[in-house]
């Protein structure tokens, strides 16, 4: 097995997960489950990364809130009142004001989850019309509910759920109306419709993707 440098110069970026923090970076080997098929022609493996970035607010006793986006080869696809985004890479971590929080300067960690057959227009493709503008809401709707969509569609892996974590606890406390009476929180009627168990089990039903090698993540 050729080692990441090899690799990166067979036109592969080395497999690691990077951890971007404080002007630091450290990478940790990432574990191939079907290296042999980068070898193949067919077919064209599509590089995918997920971005992080903590929004810096956090409440007594809550989890921390971030900002997520996903990355196929150099172009990051990422969600927000416009709709889906698509920009060169982690754009919208750098100075970039989300879902009224604040802006924020990032990403702070980067970490390579795997190959993908998909590109990143026939990720555009499957997920916009899911993700419109002026579809988003804070809570049960934002950058990490497309980022988990996005990660199933390329590699059927799913977004860690501590980074959603704030967001399960707030649409609990909105049965009760908490979330509104305390943050101001107003739901966005145009996605009140929208079920995200019910899109990941449409994805799943598509055809013509599939991961070529995934990470161990």
């Amino acid at each position: 097995l050729a080692s990441p440098q090899e690799r990166a110069t067979r036109g592969h970026p080395p497999c690691h997960l990077h951890i971007r923090a404080m002007g630091c970076a450290e990478s940790l080997a990432g574990a191939y489950t079907r290296p042999e098929l980068l070898c193949g022609t067919e077919p064209i493996p599509h590089f995918v990364r997920l971005a992080v970035t903590p929004l810096g607010q956090t409440y007594a006793g809550l989890p921390e809130a971030y900002h997520t986006s996903i990355s196929v080869d150099d172009l990051e696809l990422s969600f927000g009142a416009l709709g889906v985004r698509i920009a060169p890479n982690f754009a919208s971590h750098k100075n970039t004001l989300i879902g009224g929080m604040g802006f924020i300067v990032g990403p702070e960690m980067v970490m390579d989850l795997g190959y993908s057959s998909v590109n990143s227009m026939q990720v555009l493709q499957a997920l916009r019309p899911y993700f419109g503008p002026g579809t988003y809401d804070l809570i049960r709707k934002n950058c990490n509910t497309f980022s988990d969509c996005a990660l199933w569609y390329l590699l059927g892996g799913r977004l860690d759920k501590k980074y959603a974590r704030l967001e399960s606890i707030a649409q609990a406390a909105e049965v009760f109306g908490l979330v509104q009476h305390l943050a101001c929180y107003s739901p966005n009627p145009n996605c009140v419709n929208f079920q995200k168990d019910d899109l990941i089990d449409h994805l799943s039903k598509m055809t013509g993707h599939y991961p070529i090698v995934q990470l161990a993540y």
